[in-house]
C-alpha cells in the first residue's frame, strides 16, 4: 500500500493538470481539514462547569481526561444498489428493525454500515420497492496516530496529509465522506444528582465498526471537465447525550472507593456506543483555489 503526502501529490497536479497518464487520475485531493469540536450547550453545565446528564447526574471530566482514536476519513461514491432488507414484506416496526439495521429512533435507524436510513425508505426495501446503493471507498486519509483529546468548549483542527492507497480520484461522483473511530477513553468524577460525595471514573470503549456518514449537499462530479484539484473540509461534533441515561446508581453501588471502570457493565457499553453514534459530521468539497 502507497502512502504520498498531499504536498507532493498537489504539486504534480499543478503541473499535469488534467493530463493524466495511465493509473494517475481524473482529480486529486490537494487539501484535507478536519475538526473535532467538543462544545456543549449552555444547559449542559452547572455553576461548576460539570457535564449534566438527563438525569441530573454530573459529569467532572479530567483535563484531556476524554479522547477519541480516530481510524480514517474517506471520500464515498455511489456503488452497485444491494437489497438490505431482502424485499420480504411486513410492517417496519422501530422496536424491531429488519436485518441489517440496528438502533432506530428520531424517524431513522442506524444501518450496520454506519448510515442513517428513514423508516420510510426502509418500509420501501422491506415492501421490495427499492435497494440501497452501498458507498464505494475512493480514498482514505489516515490521521494522527495518537488518540486526539476533546477539550469541552473546544474545537481540535487536523490537517491530515496521507492518503490510502494514493490521492489521485478516478472518474466518478463524489457523494458522501465518512469518518471511522476505533476507540473512546475518559477519565473523571461524577456526582449524584442529590448530592454528596463525587466518585471518580474510568472508560475505555473499543468502537469496532463506528462509523459516522455525511452526504454531501453538492456532490461532486469528477472528469475531464471538472476542477482538477479539491479540497476537503470536515467537522465532526462531539454528541451532548453521551452520558445520558448510564445507570449511574448501579455502576457506583459498593463502598468501594476505586475507580469504576464503565466498559464492564454491557448495558453501558451498549448506550454509551449509541449515543456516540449521534455525533454529527459534516463536510464539504470544493475545488482548491
Amino acid at each position: 500500500m502507497s502512502r504520498r503526502p498531499l504536498a507532493a501529490l498537489a504539486a504534480v497536479a499543478a503541473l499535469t493538470a488534467c493530463a493524466w497518464g495511465p493509473g494517475t487520475g481524473f482529480a486529486t485531493l490537494g487539501e484535507a481539514q478536519l475538526g473535532l469540536a467538543a462544545g456543549l450547550p449552555a444547559g449542559r453545565l452547572d455553576e461548576a462547569g460539570r457535564w449534566k446528564t438527563n438525569t441530573g447526574w454530573r459529569v467532572a471530566l479530567d483535563a484531556e481526561g476524554l479522547a477519541l482514536q480516530l481510524g480514517a476519513l474517506g471520500l464515498e461514491g455511489e456503488g452497485a444498489a444491494q437489497s438490505r432488507a431482502g424485499g420480504g414484506g411486513g410492517t417496519f416496526d422501530p422496536a424491531n428493525p429488519p436485518p441489517g439495521y440496528g438502533l432506530c429512533h428520531g424517524g431513522h435507524c442506524h444501518r450496520d454500515d454506519g448510515a442513517l436510513v428513514d423508516y420510510a425508505d426502509i418500509q420501501a426495501e422491506m415492501n421490495g420497492q427499492g435497494a440501497v446503493a452501498a458507498p464505494t471507498s475512493l480514498l482514505r486519509l489516515a490521521p494522527p496516530a495518537a488518540p486526539q483529546a476533546l477539550a469541552l468548549g473546544a474545537t481540535r483542527a487536523l490537517t491530515l496529509a496521507t492518503c490510502e492507497p494514493h490521492c489521485h480520484l478516478p472518474q466518478t461522483t463524489v457523494s458522501a465522506v465518512a469518518l471511522s473511530a476505533s476507540l473512546l477513553t475518559a477519565t473523571g468524577a461524577v456526582t449524584p444528582a442529590a448530592g454528596g460525595s463525587p466518585r471518580r471514573f474510568t472508560l475505555r470503549l473499543p468502537l469496532a465498526g463506528l462509523t459516522w456518514r455525511a452526504r454531501l449537499a453538492s456532490p461532486v462530479s469528477v472528469s475531464v471537465a471538472g476542477p482538477s484539484q479539491l479540497r476537503l473540509e470536515a467537522s465532526w461534533a462531539l454528541p451532548d447525550t453521551l452520558f445520558d441515561d448510564l445507570p449511574w446508581g448501579a455502576l457506583l453501588a459498593g463502598a468501594s472507593d476505586a475507580p469504576v471502570a464503565l466498559e464492564a457493565d454491557r448495558t453501558t457499553r451498549d448506550l454509551l456506543q449509541d449515543h456516540l453514534r449521534e455525533g454529527a459530521l459534516r463536510a464539504t468539497l470544493r475545488p482548491l483555489d
